[in-house]
């Protein structure tokens, strides 16, 4: 069976548009668990939903990601691992849309 560029393409983009999905799972359990367990953390990013979201609101959350400023708050060993979790999830993300970019634009799959 021969695998083209175009079938490799879709079958990667409806891995990411998965991927995507469950990114949103994973914010709507942080945003939750912050809440809940660190409300003064979320308020002072001011009280993000997945409903009202915005530039600001998602420069914050990337931040508290990529930063890692999840391992500033008191022990919280699920926070601790969805953190580190989020934060593996995106650069895998990030690493297979560079490469259906790349394939797309540059032909690899030729």
């Amino acid at each position: 069976m021969l695998i083209t560029t175009e079938s490799a393409a879709t079958a990667l983009f409806l891995v990411l548009f998965a991927m995507a999905m469950g990114w949103f799972g994973l914010i709507w359990l942080l945003y939750r668990r912050l809440e809940e367990y660190h409300p003064e953390k979320y308020e002072a990013m001011g009280s993000p939903t997945l409903r009202d979201n915005d530039a600001e609101t998602t420069f914050q959350l990337l931040g508290f990601i990529v930063g890692r400023e999840y391992l500033q708050l008191e022990e919280d060993g699920f926070l601790r691992r969805l953190g580190d979790g989020m934060l593996y999830y995106l650069i895998v993300y990030l690493a297979l849309f560079l490469y259906l970019l790349a394939s797309l634009f540059s032909g690899i799959h030729r």
